[in-house]
C-alpha cells in the first residue's frame, strides 16, 4: 500500500504523518514487500487478461 492509502485507512489527514511514524515499516522487510507487490501486479494482469472480450467490428 502507498502511504496515502495507509493514511486514508488509518484516518490520518495526509500521508506526512504516516511517513513520519511508519517509514521504518517499509524498510524492515523489503524482500517480502517486493514479493507481495510482484504478486499483486501479476494478479492484476491475470485478472485483466481473463476478462478481456474481443470487440466485433460492424460491417
Amino acid at each position: 500500500m502507498t502511504p496515502i492509502q495507509v493514511a486514508k485507512r488509518l484516518g490520518h489527514a495526509d500521508a506526512t504523518l504516516v511517513l513520519k511514524l511508519y517509514a521504518h515499516a517499509w524498510d524492515q522487510q523489503p524482500e517480502e514487500l517486493a514479493e507481495m507487490f510482484d504478486a499483486s501486479v501479476a494478479a492484476g494482469k491475470a485478472a485483466q487478461a481473463s476478462n478481456v472480450v474481443p470487440m466485433r467490428v460492424a460491417r
